[in-house]
C-alpha cells in the first residue's frame, strides 16, 4: 500500500496543470443515538445546520447509522451513484468550514487519492468505495484540528458557542461593522448586519434581524426577529417582531413587539 505523507508545499507544479473537473457529493452522518448532539442550539441554528450549510455548493444527503461499528466503506457503499469523488462529515462538527473542505478536496482529487481522511471525516473515490479497495491515501492534517471539533455534551456546546462567537464577530468586522466592546455583545448567526453599522456594549441581536447601513445600536438592547431600516439609533431597548422605518430614533427604555 503507497502512503503520500502530506507537507505544507501541497501540489505539485505538475499536478496542478492537472487538475480536473469532478462529479462530487456530500453526506452527513448522524448516528442514531447521538441525535441530541446534532440539535444543541449553536448562536441561532442547530448544530448539524452548520454542516450543511459547509456543504451548501454540493448534493448532500445526510446518512443514519444504528450501528456505530461499520467502517466508513461499508457506510457509503449503498448510497454511491454516478460521482466521482464522496465528502463525508459528520453532523457534530459544526465549526468546520467550506473553505477547508474545498481544500481538502482539491488535494484529494489532484493527488488521486482513493481516502484523504479528515480529523473527523473524509474525502473518498468513489470507485475505491464501490471496490472497497483503498490502496492510496494520506491524512489531511494540514488542516486546522478547530474545524473538526466535535459537540457531545453542555462543555464542548459552551466552547463551540465561543469559537463561533469569534467568527461571526470577525465576519461583520470585515464588513465594517464598529463594535466598543465585543466581550458583551452576542450576535446569533442568522443575523444580517450591513457595513457602516456601530454596535455599542451589552447588545443582544438574535434571530432573522436585519441592521440596515448606517444604523447605531447604543448600550442595552435586546433585539430579536426585526428588521431595522438605514440610519437608525436604538437605545436601552427590547425590540422583537417589529419593522423599524430608517431614520428612527427608539428608546432609551422603549418596548416595541
Amino acid at each position: 500500500m503507497e502512503d503520500y505523507v502530506l507537507t505544507t508545499q501541497i501540489l505539485t507544479e505538475f499536478e496542478l496543470e492537472r487538475k480536473e473537473q469532478h462529479k462530487v457529493r456530500a453526506f452527513v452522518i448522524m448516528q442514531e443515538k447521538l441525535q441530541k448532539n446534532y440539535e444543541y442550539d449553536l448562536m441561532g441554528k442547530q448544530v448539524v445546520d452548520y454542516v450543511k450549510e459547509t456543504l451548501s455548493n454540493y448534493e448532500t444527503s445526510i446518512i443514519k447509522v444504528k450501528d456505530d461499528k461499520q467502517s466508513l466503506v461499508e457506510i457509503l457503499a449503498p448510497h454511491i451513484k454516478d460521482e466521482d469523488y464522496i465528502i463525508v462529515l459528520y453532523g457534530d462538527t459544526p465549526l468546520v468550514r467550506s473553505s477547508t473542505i474545498d481544500d481538502a478536496l482539491e488535494y484529494a482529487t489532484t493527488k488521486g487519492l482513493d481516502y484523504c481522511k479528515l480529523y473527523k471525516g473524509g474525502i473518498f473515490k468513489a470507485s475505491a468505495v464501490r471496490s472497497g479497495k483503498i490502496e492510496y491515501l494520506s491524512e489531511a492534517n494540514f488542516l486546522s484540528k478547530e474545524d473538526f471539533f466535535c459537540v457531545f455534551d453542555n462543555n464542548s456546546i459552551s466552547k463551540a458557542r465561543q469559537i463561533m462567537k469569534q467568527r461571526i464577530i470577525e465576519k461583520h468586522i470585515k464588513n465594517n461593522v464598529e463594535f466598543f466592546d465585543i466581550s458583551s455583545v452576542y450576535i446569533d448567526s442568522t443575523v444580517d448586519i450591513a457595513s457602516n453599522v456601530k454596535i455599542y456594549a451589552n447588545n443582544v441581536v438574535k434571530g432573522q434581524t436585519t441592521i440596515a447601513s448606517g444604523c447605531i445600536l447604543n448600550e442595552n438592547n435586546v433585539i430579536n426577529n426585526c428588521k431595522i431600516e438605514e440610519n437608525c439609533v436604538i437605545s436601552s431597548s427590547y425590540l422583537n417582531n417589529t419593522k423599524i422605518k430608517k431614520n428612527s430614533n427608539i428608546g432609551p427604555f422603549k418596548i416595541k413587539e
